[in-house]
């Protein structure tokens, strides 16, 4: 297979990379390196406009680059932005909303999307998330390898609340072999797999609100960002006579909402 030498320009959608050939010709790279980086790739495929690539290794890594905290990642196919710091993360993240939010108005309304944009950090980088999906093997949690079918054991993912992590591995035990959702419960540290129909607890404290979802039910995975955005949401629909929320799951938004607006649908 050919293989190209790359400078990479900037990330486009789920953290791929764009380069570009002596030609001018656009190549994609798997996720995993970063702008301003050169690197070594092996072309996977090849059409009339852009090339797709993977790439073999970073000949001049960013200066922002880091050992990445997983021993997992090289394998996984989650987190490849723990390779740079947080802030950096963001920045990149920045980037690539507006990039692509230009791309999908088209040539006509692309004027229209923003310049700039507010990002809401999540309050941690790491163990931030109370719900989850594995692919369960042998009594124990997997996740995919990047583009591959391939199961990566991971008994203790970062990204994971250390509540949902020790959960998954007790209750992997327990379940039959598949992809499965799990959930964990910030006020009790109750763990539940989806067809579970235990309800799970989800504090909004400065509400006097508690949720209570199934684990298969859809819910922000990042409990603590979450009540920043509902705190945004309440705020900017308070005193207002009348609120639609449009997609109403386990109340979220509309029941914060309706401690202070008038009516809410």
């Amino acid at each position: 297979m050919t293989e190209l030498v790359l400078d990479v320009e900037r990330l486009i959608w789920r953290g791929r990379a764009l380069a570009r050939e002596d030609t001018g010709r656009v190549v994609l790279l798997q996720p995993g390196v970063f702008p301003g980086e050169r690197v070594r790739a092996r072309v996977t495929a090849s059409k009339k406009d852009h090339v797709r690539a993977e790439w073999l290794e970073i000949l001049a890594p960013s200066p922002k680059r880091r050992p990445h905290p997983c021993p997992l990642s090289d394998r996984c196919g989650g987190c490849r932005f723990g390779h740079i710091p947080q802030r950096e993360q963001l920045e990149q993240k920045r980037g690539l909303f507006l990039s692509e939010m230009r791309r999908s108005l088209g040539r006509k309304w692309a004027d229209l999307a923003p310049d700039q944009t507010e990002v809401y950090p999540s309050p941690a980088g790491w163990r931030y998330r109370w719900r989850g999906q594995v692919e369960v093997a042998g009594g124990a949690p997997h996740f995919k390898a990047l583009g591959s079918r391939e199961l990566v054991p991971c008994p203790n993912c970062l990204l994971f609340s250390r509540t949902l992590a020790e959960g998954a591995r007790r209750l992997s035990g327990e379940l039959a072999p598949g992809r499965r959702t799990l959930a964990a419960s910030p006020e009790n540290g109750e763990v539940r797999a989806d067809g579970d129909e235990t309800r799970l607890i989800l504090p909004l404290p400065e509400y006097g609100l508690r949720l209570m979802p199934l684990a298969g039910s859809f819910f922000q995975a990042n409990w603590r960002l979450n009540q920043e955005l509902v705190r945004f949401v309440e705020r900017r629909t308070a005193g207002l006579d009348r609120v639609a929320d449009l997609y109403a799951g386990a109340g979220n938004f509309a029941l914060p909402c309706a401690t202070s607006a008038g009516r809410v649908l």
